[in-house]
């Protein structure tokens, strides 16, 4: 069976450089936006005495931006990010713990969609034209503290 192409039609979707007057074709088995088809976490913690170590891997695939539904401009890009985290008893109730968040500082996408470049004047980037808006994960973070238990 041969299915037909149906078309989405809203606001947002003007920026996307495949619509025409606003529509985008989409047919079925077109991928949903903001959904990645691959996403996995490994994770493992080490305990023994008074200290803890552990880390995990999240990896995901890259997913359409909203706004594309027609799925004919690029995914976002994969990505894979590392974390750690420990503690150490310092003494009776004393806990220094630490978390390292996207050691590897990759940088990526979350979210991404599309938006206007034609009537906004961007001051840091003059004559953009990449309709392309891409949310950024969150960057390396390093977290050190103490904790005590009453």
């Amino acid at each position: 069976m041969r299915w037909s192409i149906s078309a989405w039609r809203a606001d947002n979707r003007a920026d996307n450089p495949a619509a025409i007057d606003g529509m985008i074709p989409v047919t079925p088995g077109d991928r949903l936006p903001g959904i990645p088809r691959h996403r996995g976490l490994l994770s493992d913690d080490y305990v023994a005495g008074g200290f803890t170590i552990g880390g995990n891997i999240q990896a995901q695939s890259g997913q359409r931006l909203f706004g594309g539904e027609g799925n004919q401009q690029p995914p976002t890009h994969s990505f894979a990010i590392f974390n750690l985290r420990g503690s150490v008893r310092i003494t009776g109730p004393l806990t220094l713990f630490g978390r390292a968040s996207n050691i590897l500082n990759c940088h990526y996408a979350t979210f991404g969609t599309f938006s206007e470049t034609g009537s906004v004047d961007l001051i840091k980037a003059p004559g953009a034209s990449n309709p392309r808006s891409l949310g950024p994960g969150t960057p390396r973070r390093i977290l050190v503290g103490l904790r005590t238990q009453v």
